[in-house]
């Protein structure tokens, strides 16, 4: 959905995901797996990383 649609777009974006479940799933675990990367373990080691 574009940013210009506001809280609106988001309802509806949400509403034909949530009518979806395979879309739902998918969309599920693609999110799940572009927050791996910013965990706080993951980030502390890559701290200790660059500066050890």
């Amino acid at each position: 959905m574009a940013r210009d649609q506001g809280h609106r777009g988001l309802w509806r974006a949400a509403e034909e995901l949530l009518g979806e479940p395979l879309r739902y799933a998918q969309a599920a675990r693609a999110a799940y797996d572009q927050v791996q990367d910013y965990r706080p373990a993951h980030v502390a080691d890559l701290l200790v990383k660059v500066v050890g």
